[in-house]
């Protein structure tokens, strides 16, 4: 049984990288592959074995380097097709491809690259999973498979954040100095923008999980404190509209011996002018119990 699953996961990375045009890494793959393969004899497992310590040693040397030029050839094809301002890095032929393709109105991208890319959507979606951002990794895969304009969820997910905590206080604080609530009395809450760009990498996990969801240019947030009887709440909302940006923009862009290596909004980008991504507006609502010893002070937390 273990045998095929690992038969089937990596036959599907295996796939994924043929799909990508990462031809080198694919074949390496598939040799190291059949160690899973079921009723595989003696001398093809011993084959695979032998062939993972050649594919650790091809990872930055033959799977950057194919990763890198084909990364690159896209993401400067957008620019050319977008008419964006592009890097240095960036090669003629690619930017006149780009162009060419946007003059004759054809898509960005060809059906097998749509595919390669919506798999390796996938796969990043899948590597936020595991390092324990759902809420990442949800977003990431919907852009791929939903074409829903607007999700709703009824989560504090946003309240997790120190930066969500400090303004829904300050608010609440001000408020407050207008005098107490009537019964069904509904005070609008001052809050708006917010961001988290002073979010630091030694900031907590849950603070940059909350900041990778939820840091779109527009992220917003809202709302009421209402009184019922004896009963004060702060009802909340956070919407943001989720997409990926046009221009030159990379999550990740380091040089490398073979080529720079870039983990590019800019090809996903691309992809929504072929109408294979859908943006989507996302919004959270939640209460807090106005009383909630857990609602930190104005000044609490550090970032």
């Amino acid at each position: 049984m273990l045998r095929w699953v690992g038969f089937v996961v990596w036959g599907g990375f295996t796939l994924s990288l043929a799909l990508y045009g990462m031809g080198w890494s694919a074949a390496i793959a598939a040799v190291a592959g059949v160690v899973w393969t079921p009723g595989a004899g003696r001398w093809t497992r011993i084959l695979g074995v032998v062939a993972w310590p050649l594919g650790v040693v091809a990872i930055p040397t033959v799977g950057f380097a194919e990763y890198a030029s084909l990364t690159n050839a896209w993401h400067c094809r957008v620019l050319g097709y977008t008419d964006s301002k592009a890097p240095d890095d960036c090669a003629a032929e690619d930017l006149a491809e780009g162009v060419r393709r946007s003059q004759s109105r054809e898509t960005v991208f060809s059906p097998r690259e749509h595919l390669a890319i919506h798999t390796f959507n996938h796969g990043m979606a899948l590597g936020g999973l595991l390092v324990g951002w759902p809420e990442v990794a949800s977003e990431t895969a919907r852009m791929s498979w939903s074409s829903e304009p607007r999700v709703v969820h009824q989560d504090d997910f946003p309240m997790h954040s120190v930066v969500v905590q400090r303004n829904v206080r300050q608010a609440f604080q001000k408020a407050k100095r207008q005098g107490p609530l009537k019964d069904g009395e509904r005070r609008p809450l001052d809050l708006g923008a917010v961001h988290w760009t002073q979010v630091r990498t030694e900031s907590t996990h849950r603070e940059l999980r909350t900041a990778l969801a939820l840091e779109v240019d527009d992220s917003r947030l809202s709302g009421e404190w209402v009184r019922t009887g004896t009963t004060e709440q702060l009802l909340l909302r956070w919407r943001g509209t989720i997409t990926y940006p046009q221009g030159d923009v990379s999550l990740v862009s380091w040089p490398w011996p073979t080529g720079r290596v870039r983990l590019s909004e800019t090809i996903f980008y691309g992809m929504q002018l072929d109408g294979e991504m859908q943006p989507f507006e996302l919004e959270y609502q939640w209460e807090v119990d106005a009383e909630d010893p857990h609602l930190p002070s104005a000044n609490s937390g550090r970032l």
